[in-house]
């Protein structure tokens, strides 16, 4: 399968088969399949791709391992220099989730109930940093 992007036709193609396309079906508007002589499905294409869907876009990965967001998404998102993204991956697909920081009062309210949870068990700072201490030095043996 290949996927090539025309940015002066604002086309979508995804190839399934290289072979001579026999019939065009119009399956949705602008988008279209492309069949062979035997009715094997060759290729999708989607017309006005940009236009339908404002944050489509095509990137490269550089030789250094990076991926350029495209400046119209970056605008549409707030992006900034230094914006932090969760990363997932799974087969053939990438998914970037912007972290956004929690409120301050969210922060808060969370630390506070961790607070009140940790008196009402008996923990004391002592013996939360002692507990820190013992898993980092576990932490640097692996």
């Amino acid at each position: 399968m290949k996927i090539t992007y025309d940015y002066t036709a604002d086309a979508l193609c995804i190839l399934f088969k290289k072979s001579k396309v026999y019939l065009d079906k119009q399956i949705s508007p602008k988008v279209f399949a492309g069949f062979d002589h035997k009715g094997d499905l060759l290729q999708i294409q989607i017309f006005e791709v940009r236009r339908r869907h404002k944050m489509f876009a095509m990137t490269k990965l550089s030789s250094k391992g990076q991926v350029v967001i495209p400046e119209e998404i970056r605008q549409e998102l707030g992006l900034e220099t230094g914006s932090q993204f969760l990363i997932y991956a799974e087969k053939d697909s990438i998914v970037l989730k912007l972290v956004q920081k929690a409120p301050k009062e969210d922060f808060d309210k969370i630390f506070g109930d961790a607070q009140r949870a940790a008196k009402k068990a008996g923990l004391k700072k002592e013996m939360i940093d002692e507990e820190i201490k013992n898993y980092r030095k576990q932490w640097k043996k692996k």
